[in-house]
């Protein structure tokens, strides 16, 4: 929080900046680490808790360790999901699916399964938005370069995007944002989100 030391300060100072390591540093350091202690572990598992750490070393160890603790030495991204309590991506790209298709009922019991997995509602509808986000910069090949994601990934989030138009995604980032900022203040947070999804299908369905 460089902007708030005084300039009287600042101008007797030599000023280092560092940035966020990248996820590729992350993941390629930690899988030297694997060699080395002799772990096991997946390719998707690794990125992800590089991905986790948001840009730093030692968060991404602090969570590699943890893993490994409750894992052993054989982690895989099933195991690092489950850890994390993060909810898998799989599901947001069938939610996107499902709303495309006008599919209320998998919608519906895709919605009961993540919160009967105890997910709290509000992590749904912020993963929503991040997946929503990367749909939209996966349409343009110029910005499809800020996806930090594997390379299969990235070719998934490029098929999918394919099927949504522009404005379905910027109508649907909508009214997920208009969601994150309500949801504290519902009674009913289950609904709150169906609410989300099948006000996205009545939009895409009914332009």
């Amino acid at each position: 929080e460089v902007h708030k030391i005084p300039i009287t300060i600042l101008s007797r100072c030599q000023r280092y900046d560092f940035k966020r390591i990248t996820i590729d540093t992350i993941t390629d350091r930690l899988k030297e680490l694997m060699e080395t202690e002799h772990v096991e572990v997946e390719d998707k598992a690794l990125r992800y808790v590089a991905k986790t750490a948001d840009g730093s070393m030692r968060d991404a160890l602090s969570l590699f360790d943890q893993l490994v603790s409750f894992s052993g030495n054989n982690l895989t991204y099933k195991n690092v999901i489950s850890n994390l309590n993060i909810l898998d991506f799989d599901y947001f790209f069938k939610m996107v699916d499902f709303m495309l298709a006008g599919d209320v009922t998998n919608i519906l019991l895709t919605i009961n399964t993540i919160f009967d997995n105890g997910f709290e509602g509000h992590h749904f509808i912020i993963g929503m938005g991040k997946h929503l986000r990367s749909l939209l910069i996966s349409k343009n090949k110029d910005t499809v370069q800020l996806l930090k994601e594997s390379e299969t990934i990235v070719k998934r989030y490029e098929a999918q995007a394919a099927n949504c138009t522009q404005q379905f995604l910027l109508q649907a980032l909508n009214i997920f944002n208009k969601c994150d900022v309500d949801y504290k203040m519902s009674n009913n947070k289950q609904l709150s989100v169906e609410l989300s999804c099948w006000y996205i299908y009545i939009v895409n369905s009914y332009p």
